[in-house]
């Protein structure tokens, strides 16, 4: 695998289809907004909010105040949830959506076919569902493991409880604890590396159905065939893409750092200022943002069609 040729070659393609990096900012803000919402946060929330002995203090009040709100927290916090697992999907879809967009994109570009905005979208959008189906199945396993950990946290503090209620000793309560906790702590190991593969798992699975036009299954024993083949290449691929992310994010750092310092004053100063400039500030982070994710996407996407042409 050449790799200075693809990432050499990831770099043309993400500065040169600039459209790409509309879809990489909605991939960004439906994953969380990364740094984006910080800014937004740090500007916006007053400072005591940000302090959660004031949060709980002042929610603590209102409940002793307002009993019909306290008549209605349950209503409030299940339409909270709703809302929140509403939020989550259309995330998941954006960013599945960016990535069938940007695939096809860069598909296009190395089969010297005209590069659209139209075009990849009409090429990206019918990969959704797939890519969809591919999710559900390759992160069931990490699914399994996060509810296995969720249902010992769930024993752990329920038995806590029990035991030193009865018990009416620290110690009778903090040993349920801390048995939970042994009993969490190889799970705890296993959950990063785990979630680390099924990532890079998923993302070479929508780039194999997106070329083969493959089912689910069959693209998820393709991917894994290939896997199994080219580890070796693709970890590389990973580590190099993880220190890319790594410098940008110190980068990003030691730049943001002295504008945080300067911008902490304005708060101060009238909304419509605070406003303007919170607005600036986070849409020049999601460009850099949208730019990495670009540019990362392409990559994966070079990685595999160097991995399928160099079997």
């Amino acid at each position: 695998m050449d790799y200075g040729r693809f990432l050499s070659r990831s770099w043309q393609i993400t500065w040169r289809y600039k459209f790409l990096w509309l879809w990489s900012g909605l991939a960004v803000l439906g994953t969380g907004g990364g740094r984006v919402s910080g800014v937004l946060l740090h500007l916006f929330i007053p400072t005591d909010w940000r302090n959660p002995d004031f949060v709980l203090a002042e929610v603590e009040a209102t409940l002793a105040t307002s009993t019909l709100l306290l008549e209605r927290m349950g209503s409030v916090l299940l339409w909270g949830v709703l809302l929140l697992f509403l939020l989550l999907i259309v995330g998941w879809l954006l960013f599945a959506l960016a990535e069938g967009v940007i695939i096809r994109a860069v598909l296009d570009a190395e089969d010297e076919r005209p590069v659209t905005a139209t075009h990849a979208l009409r090429g990206g959008w019918p990969l959704l569902g797939r890519f969809v189906a591919i999710d559900a199945a390759v992160f069931f396993p990490l699914f399994l493991l996060l509810l296995l950990m969720l249902l010992l946290l769930g024993g752990a503090l329920i038995g806590s409880i029990i035991v030193g209620t009865r018990q009416q000793t620290t110690g009778g309560f903090l040993l349920p604890l801390g048995v939970g906790g042994l009993c969490l702590l190889p799970l705890l190991l296993l959950l990063a590396p785990l979630g680390l593969l099924t990532t890079v798992f998923r993302g070479l699975a929508f780039r194999d159905t997106a070329v083969y036009q493959t089912g689910v299954r069959d693209t998820i024993r393709h991917t894994w065939t290939l896997t199994r083949a080219h580890l070796g290449p693709l970890l590389i691929v990973t580590g190099l893409l993880w220190g890319v992310k790594t410098l940008f994010n110190v980068a990003l750092s030691m730049v943001t750092l002295p504008v945080f310092t300067f911008l902490l004053p304005l708060v101060t100063l009238p909304r419509a200022f605070v406003l303007v400039v919170s607005l600036v500030a986070a849409i020049l982070l999601l460009l850099l943002q949208a730019i990495l994710h670009t540019f990362t996407a392409v990559t994966w996407t070079m990685a595999y069609l160097s991995v399928i042409r160099n079997p």
